[in-house]
């Protein structure tokens, strides 16, 4: 999941507006999506993480930066 903060400072491409719901994306197994957008203009950092459960603890985390 990357955080609604990260979708709420970020300027998605119309076509791909729908893919986003709650600030999520959801995946199943092997499935990728790719999002067209414009990055905030203010260098911060964002969390990204999976909710399922103990998909953290196997290392679906991360963060997006934008400098």
């Amino acid at each position: 999941m990357l955080t609604g903060a990260f979708f709420a400072d970020t300027a998605l491409a119309p076509d791909d507006r729908d893919k986003v719901r709650d600030g999520k994306i959801e995946l199943k197994g092997g499935e990728a999506v790719d999002l067209r957008l414009t990055a905030p203009q203010a260098p911060a950092t964002y969390p990204l993480k999976c909710t399922h459960f103990l998909h953290a603890g196997f290392g679906m985390k991360g963060k997006i930066v934008v400098d």
